[in-house]
């Protein structure tokens, strides 16, 4: 998955979600995020308001 894909995924999750568990952003770390990933896990980091 590309990382255009993957944050319009999470931003439609934090659309969806957002108001029942306070979602403020989501970040991206990692292989994934330096461009380096082949086949690899996604690091994801959620800030909450609460």
């Amino acid at each position: 998955m590309y990382n255009a894909e993957l944050i319009s995924v999470l931003n439609q999750y934090k659309m969806s979600h957002q108001a029942k568990y306070g979602i403020k952003r989501f970040g991206l770390f990692g292989s994934i995020a330096r461009g380096t990933a082949d086949q690899s896990d996604i690091d994801i980091v959620v800030e909450l308001e609460k």
